[in-house]
């Protein structure tokens, strides 16, 4: 099997340019995340890829996946809904602001989190 890193470099410009589109695509129709997530998981040779986005209160949730079963998704955000302590703070970030966790906090208590 070759190395993720070594299979994107075989990928054509071509196909990056059309998975680009797709996510332009999807930021104007929400259902078109599932396609640009599959191509994701095709590109990579994955068994899954998944985009998840913060509800207005913070909570987690899987937006779009490719080959993981939906119930392992939903006992993913049951588990780590909850324990991601920069979550109320990304709530209140403003349309188009950046924001990291680790502005919350330094590195070694960033990687100590869950």
């Amino acid at each position: 099997m070759v190395p993720w890193w070594k299979a994107v470099s075989y990928v054509t410009e071509e196909r990056l340019l059309g998975l680009v589109g797709r996510i332009y695509d999807a930021a104007l129709d929400t259902p078109q995340w599932q396609r640009f997530v599959d191509d994701l998981a095709d590109l990579y040779a994955g068994t899954a890829a998944i985009s998840t986005q913060d509800s207005l209160g913070g909570e987690a949730s899987i937006f779009a996946a490719s080959g993981i079963d939906p119930s392992y998704a939903r006992s993913y955000e049951i588990y780590y809904g909850g324990k991601r302590p920069w979550a109320r703070e990304a709530c209140r970030s403003a349309v188009g602001e950046i924001f990291a966790p680790t502005t919350l906090f330094d590195q070694i208590q960033y990687e100590s989190t869950e």
